[in-house]
């Protein structure tokens, strides 16, 4: 989650950062709950499914989900399991 962190700064101060340095000086000090605040974050299966279902109900055709892990075979199979629920 904290390579996520630099969400939290806004789009102005995104824009004048110039170098990753920058960017890791910024965010420092940026919490996981910051962070949470602004992306939808969760390594429960249960949370993506409540947020797929919203999605869903509020009328979303299409829902495009990026998935920062290591793992990424773990979680197509989660979404594989879990969007038969939906």
């Amino acid at each position: 989650m904290y390579n996520r962190r630099h969400a939290v700064l806004g789009g102005k101060l995104q824009s004048e950062i110039r170098t990753p340095s920058d960017f890791d000086t910024a965010a420092e000090n940026i919490t996981i709950e910051q962070v949470k605040e602004v992306i939808r974050i969760s390594s429960d299966p249960q949370d993506h499914l409540e947020w797929l279902r919203e999605y869903s109900s509020s009328g979303f055709s299409k829902i495009f989900i990026q998935d920062v892990s290591d793992d990424q075979s773990s979680t197509i199979r989660m979404y594989g399991q879990l969007l038969n629920n939906v």
